[in-house]
């Protein structure tokens, strides 16, 4: 028998849950808490093999800060993240804090039953959606910074290593020299540069071509 926390701040979602749950044999949920100051409670009392925690509770310590509390204190107990969204940052977050699983709430019970399974048993859970996110994120990951770059910004970004002015820029782009400065201030941000010196031993470390392309529009 697995015994199961529920955590939601809705009581129908937990009763949801509950009926869903217990529709299979080896499932029991034991427990249930409407807040993350419940959820803690809970873990403190060990009362459960695994908690299904909702990440959006607005009342109190939300879901993500609930998460953070409980690996402080109980870095053994089998924690399944439920979302209600499905971002990006989001779901990676949360593995990052120490979650063994995510499931948006729009998944299935026959996901929802594998989930927590495979993390009763001790292992992590990792859906399709969330390994698609990993995979993007590892692709991004490997992509350096100045790759990143409009064509506008490379046009600027290489002019600035040749010590072009931004008048100049400005003049050959036919755009303000505020608005060069803008595309300053983004190469800048995406390189993880602060003066126009450290972006020049960007390029050198990059082996970049200093020769700006023709600039073609958009």
């Amino acid at each position: 028998m697995i015994r199961i926390a529920v955590v939601d701040d809705f009581s129908i979602v937990r009763s949801g849950l509950k009926q869903l749950l217990e529709a299979e044999t080896e499932f029991k949920v034991v427990a249930e808490a409407s807040t993350g100051e419940g959820a803690l409670d809970l873990a403190s009392k060990k009362v459960c093999d695994i908690m299904l925690l909702d990440l959006e509770m607005p009342r109190g310590n939300t879901g993500m800060e609930t998460l953070r509390c409980i690996r402080e204190t109980e870095q053994d107990l089998p924690i399944l993240i439920l979302s209600s969204h499905s971002e990006k940052a989001q779901a990676l977050n949360t593995l990052r804090e120490g979650a063994d699983g995510y499931l948006p709430k729009t998944a299935d019970a026959s996901e929802l039953y594998a989930a927590v399974r495979a993390i009763a048993a001790g292992h992590k859970y990792i859906s399709s959606y969330v390994a698609e996110l990993l995979a993007n994120v590892r692709i991004e990951e490997q992509i350096a910074p100045h790759e990143r770059l409009s064509q506008r910004e490379e046009y600027v970004f290489k002019g600035l290593c040749e010590g072009r002015t931004l008048t100049g820029m400005a003049s050959d782009l036919g755009l303000s020299v505020k608005t060069v400065g803008t595309y300053r201030m983004r190469i800048f941000q995406k390189i993880g540069c602060l003066s126009n010196a450290e972006l020049m031993q960007y390029a050198i470390a990059h082996n970049l071509d200093f020769q700006p392309k023709n600039y073609q529009g958009q």
